[in-house]
């Protein structure tokens, strides 16, 4: 099912907060990928929150892209979202790769500082690979490609 807009005001995010091996830049644009592991929409935010409130460079980024893909635990129901902040597709690309490469139980959010210069479809290239690598790296993919 996709849900609606995430619940706010979501309790502290009691997991650890991840992130990938290495950003990537290009043309003064850096894209870092942080994710943790998730169970329900609270533990979305919360995790959303969280690196907002503990990570200033990620608070002032352009863009931080957010994807998520979980199992309902009461129903059995799978739940995905994403939100593009700004960046138009990027969060529904972000999505289908999770689809993709199986993972579940996991949000990922790709932050993505301007360098100035625009990147055209190419950014789209490097928020995916951001993603993959950040759940490669941290055992959350079931599929491969």
């Amino acid at each position: 099912a996709v849900v609606g807009p995430l619940p706010r005001g979501a309790p502290a995010f009691a997991g650890e907060i991840l992130t990938g091996p290495a950003p990537i830049v290009d043309r003064k644009s850096v894209f870092t990928a942080f994710l943790a592991a998730v169970g329900s929409l609270e533990e979305v935010e919360a995790f959303r929150s969280a690196l907002l409130a503990s990570n200033n460079r990620v608070a002032r980024a352009t863009h931080n892209m957010l994807a998520f893909r979980f199992v309902d635990p009461t129903t059995g129901a799978e739940v995905h979202d994403n939100d593009e902040d700004g960046e138009s597709g990027a969060g529904r690309k972000m999505s289908e790769l999770l689809r993709l490469l199986d993972a579940v139980g996991v949000a990922v959010i790709v932050s993505r500082q301007y360098g100035g210069i625009k990147l055209g479809p190419a950014r789209f290239r490097h928020i995916n690979n951001c993603c993959r690598e950040a759940l490669e790296a941290h055992g959350f993919c079931r599929a491969r490609r």
